[in-house]
């Protein structure tokens, strides 16, 4: 019996079968196919990812994406709006924290300096406030609005004044926002 590949140059390949049996066609989508080595022998090669095809490293991101936009979803409503916060995103549907949370590096974590400072005195969080830049001061204080613990005035240009009313919003915060926070950032780990 002669099989006919259908992607050749026309030439029979001899593919001989035994009475009863099928014969055996190699398709493009195989994962490996034969190859005549220039010795006559035949040789297996590994075919590379079809077009269009994800590779194994896009395939993982695409399943912990998904995973945590389950994640998300199964959180609470209050959570996914901290998570958002901590993201700095105004969405909070669970696919977009998944995404935002999954494919972008995160250089600050406001609500994380927040959990840190809330439970301690005003000297120790004014001594944390210190050593932020007035970036960061700004991050915070916008994640604070956000938390209903700062009005939606501007942070103050002067440094002593910015601390001082950063100081006194981080310390407004309740035990019950706190554990908030802390499930929130949980959802992120």
């Amino acid at each position: 019996m002669t099989v006919q590949w259908p992607y050749d140059d026309g030439s029979p390949d001899e593919t001989p079968t035994s009475a009863g049996e099928e014969p055996t066609l190699e398709t493009p989508a195989q994962e490996e196919d034969n190859v005549e080595a220039p010795t006559g022998q035949t040789r297996r090669r590994k075919k590379k990812n079809a077009v269009g095809s994800a590779s194994r490293e896009q395939r993982r991101k695409f399943k912990d994406i998904a995973l945590k936009a389950i994640q998300l979803y199964e959180a609470a409503p209050l959570s996914r709006d901290y998570v958002a916060i901590e993201l700095g995103i105004k969405s909070s549907r669970p696919e977009d924290l998944a995404i935002e949370a999954l494919t972008t590096t995160r250089e600050m974590s406001p609500l994380g300096d927040i959990l840190a400072m809330y439970t301690h005195d005003k000297f120790d969080i004014l001594m944390e406030l210190v050593g932020k830049n007035r970036e960061e001061h700004r991050t915070i204080w916008n994640a604070l609005k956000a938390l209903g613990a700062a009005d939606d005035t501007p942070l103050p240009a002067d440094e002593r004044e910015s601390a001082r009313v950063l100081v006194d919003a981080i310390t407004s915060i309740d035990s019950d926002t706190g554990t908030d926070i802390a499930t929130a950032l949980d959802l992120l780990d």
